[in-house]
């Protein structure tokens, strides 16, 4: 974790002190348009930017699935289904609705400013409140 953590803010640093504050605002993926600069003449590799992609689908990628796996590992223990891969099936259409919603990436960027602020405080109730009432539910049903 502090690896990410000191990697992540060498790169904001390092895309910040290049472009300015402004640009880096309005650039989609300013380290990626910050690595297209990198020339180096004669090298072995011209394009820097696919090696980035690369690292960054790999990146991406094992993130995506232990996020995944964790929530369909938590669905299985709260409902008790006896498998995690009927709570992996159920997630399945959540995740692929929601990734029809934006139509570009302009519109993922515009929807994460505009829930960026109430979704912690939605998350944290959600955490707080949906393991109380589920409690609740099997108490009375214990009873």
């Amino acid at each position: 974790m502090v690896f990410v953590v000191v990697f992540y803010s060498a790169i904001t640093i390092l895309t910040v002190c290049t472009f300015g504050v402004q640009q880096t605002k309005s650039l989609i993926w300013s380290t990626l348009t910050m690595i297209k600069s990198i020339n180096i003449p004669e090298s072995f590799v011209e394009q820097w930017e696919g090696i980035v992609m690369v690292f960054w689908i790999i990146f991406y990628i094992t993130t995506f699935v232990n996020i995944y796996y964790f929530s369909a590992d938590t669905l299985e223990k709260t409902f008790k289904f006896g498998d995690i891969k009927f709570s992996s099936i159920l997630l399945v259409p959540i995740i692929y609705l929601t990734a029809l919603y934006p139509e570009n990436l302009g519109e993922v960027y515009n929807l994460f400013n505009d829930i960026s602020f109430v979704l912690p405080i939605f998350a944290l109730a959600f955490i707080i409140i949906f393991p109380l009432v589920i409690s609740l539910i099997k108490r009375r049903g214990g009873k």
